[in-house]
């Protein structure tokens, strides 16, 4: 009986609020999904490689990893996750993250931190993408996802139409620390990483507060790093 109802209720929950794929419209094969397989498949997958060498500006970055490169399909769910209300999309993207990126490859870690909004643009959003990535990766990996230390103070431009030098400039004295990260290995999770000027403002101040090492963790970064 107990079973019975529970069907009823999620073919009623699926009938009033059917769950679509954030790419193509379709229905995901999985219920819990907002992404489809076949979408899921078009996601072109990185080499896992480190990739701080082709990184714009690594600063203070000591290592980056990326999962996917930035293609048509997944700009669709990037822009759903921030401008679409789709917060928890974060999350699935952070556990599919995890699980195609071995944790082998990036220790040690001993926390994750998403780089930071500001509190107008988190106001406004209603949420902050990074963390819901980062709380997807940390339930993979099992690594805590710490969201009292980094701190955006200053608010900022977009970064997407800026110049590497601009990029810099507008990131400068806008984050802060408030804890102490002694001996500490830091992942900073992020969505995208293009010049890396965001995640290096982060870093610098981690290992201003003590950071041993500083890894850059990203959903997707484009196959050309902007010069």
């Amino acid at each position: 009986m107990k079973s019975m109802l529970s069907s009823l209720k999620e073919f009623i929950f699926d009938l009033f609020y059917p769950n679509f794929c954030v790419v193509c419209n379709g229905n995901p094969e999985s219920g819990v999904n907002s992404i489809c397989d076949q979408c899921y498949s078009k996601f072109e997958l990185t080499n896992l490689e480190n990739r701080i060498n082709e990184v714009t500006n690594p600063g203070k970055i000591d290592r980056a990893f990326s999962g996917w490169y930035f293609n048509s399909e997944i700009q669709k769910v990037i822009h759903s996750l921030k401008y679409k209300d789709r917060a928890k999309l974060g999350a699935e993207l952070g556990r599919n993250l995890g699980n195609y990126l071995p944790f082998s490859l990036v220790k040690p870690l001993d926390l994750l931190l998403p780089v930071p909004l500001h509190p107008v643009k988190k106001r406004d959003r209603g949420y902050n993408q990074a963390l819901w990535i980062a709380k997807g990766l940390s339930s993979v990996w099992g690594i805590p996802m710490k969201t009292n230390v980094l701190w955006r103070v200053r608010y900022t431009k977009s970064q997407t139409t800026l110049s590497v030098e601009e990029r810099q400039t507008n990131m400068k004295e806008a984050i802060r620390i408030t804890k102490d990260l002694s001996g500490k290995n830091v992942g900073i999770v992020d969505d995208v990483l293009t010049t890396g000027s965001t995640i290096a403002s982060c870093a610098k101040e981690c290992k201003n507060k003590g950071a041993k090492t500083v890894v850059a963790i990203t959903c997707c970064t484009p196959k050309i790093i902007v010069e």
